[in-house]
């Protein structure tokens, strides 16, 4: 098995069209990172609050609060069927604004619609061309590109209902200088994976460095040579294949608890999300995939001392596992049957 994991290697030339359709960046704001879509959403706006769901990448919230507005958190997590009911009982004061997220492009275009008082974002990271996306009725959405296509940065903002957005950012120096080492980590990885480079040290060193930095960095636009990339991108195929081989680890995988995202012409599953039994038992789930070159994820870790029940639970039981277009059928066959493999020697 190729050992692909979360970090992307230089593989976009592959998806590259001359008339790819970059119908994705009109009237869009792009950015080093989803991180920087919200700091300068939220600087562009006046609120004193703002509303995340319990389940939601921790690290994020933290950088949200360095912008001085409040965080508040609500109870919704994957596969919950009562958002609607729980959204309408929150106590929302003027200067509020409810942040929705798009669960690994799960279908929920109904709750889309949902009426508040209030603005609303919607986080389509993990949902990138999603129905719920296409048809966003939010007052603005948001998406880190970089977390689902082959490129080291990217973060882009838009609004369903035109709103004004942010005055355009200037690319920093410190940005290109990271950019730079990031696409050396991924270029490394290219040549690792094709039996050209052998120190897998280095470029894991370069990633883990980039990620850190990414971290402190500031508000920057995105880069000249991430953005060429993705106004070439053939996104529609790249996302095909994602969702054939969701398809293919979904029918071979039906008696597990996997997370179904729908079956939409517009539905395109983030990852194969499996929901263990216990803690435990997805600990070593994830220590036997490794063991066979199958690098899992775990998104999100939410806090122990978490009060919100059900997001904790989901946190403390799922593993993520990569289906995107690196890997072919007999990939994910592969990946399946280890899954298959695990439980049946573990019953």
């Amino acid at each position: 098995m190729i050992e692909f994991g979360s970090d992307y290697h230089l593989c976009a030339e592959d998806y590259m069209r001359l008339n790819a359709s970059c119908n994705f960046l009109k009237n869009k704001r792009l950015y080093a990172c989803g991180r920087h879509a919200f700091g300068a959403l939220i600087q562009h706006n006046d609120w004193k609050r703002i509303w995340i769901p319990s389940y939601f990448c921790y690290e994020v919230i933290e950088y949200i609060e360095t912008l001085h507005i409040e965080v508040k958190l609500y109870n919704d997590f994957p596969g919950n069927k009562d958002v609607i009911s729980n959204i309408n009982q929150l106590p929302f004061e003027d200067g509020d604004v409810l942040l929705r997220v798009n669960f690994f492009g799960a279908d929920r275009v109904e709750s889309s619609k949902l009426k508040v008082p209030i603005p609303i974002i919607e986080d389509h990271t993990l949902g990138l061309n999603s129905e719920w996306m296409l048809k966003s009725t939010a007052d603005w959405c948001i998406a880190s590109l970089r977390k689902s296509i082959p490129i080291a940065m990217g973060g882009v903002l838009w609004s369903p209902k035109n709103h004004s957005l942010p005055s355009s950012i200037k690319i920093t120096a410190e940005l290109n200088q990271l950019v730079s080492k990031r696409y050396e980590a991924m270029q490394l990885k290219a040549d690792y994976l094709n039996n050209k480079f052998h120190q897998k040290d280095l470029f894991r060193r370069l990633y883990i460095e980039t990620e850190q930095q990414i971290e402190s960095l500031e508000l920057s636009g995105l880069d000249n040579k991430t953005l060429n990339i993705i106004r070439s991108f053939d996104l529609e195929k790249w996302l095909e294949v994602k969702k054939r081989n969701w398809q293919i680890a979904f029918d071979f995988l039906e008696k597990y608890d996997i997370l179904f995202v729908g079956d939409g012409d517009n539905v395109y599953p983030f990852s194969i999300v499996i929901k263990c039994n216990s803690y435990e038992e997805r600990e070593c789930l994830k220590k036997y995939l490794i063991q066979r070159n199958i690098y899992p994820a775990i998104l999100w870790m939410v806090p122990k001392d978490s009060c919100f029940v059900d997001a904790y639970d989901f946190s403390e039981k799922m593993l993520s596992i990569h289906c995107d277009a690196r890997y072919n059928e007999d990939d994910i066959k592969y990946i399946c049957e280890q899954i298959a493999s695990f439980y049946d020697s573990n019953l």
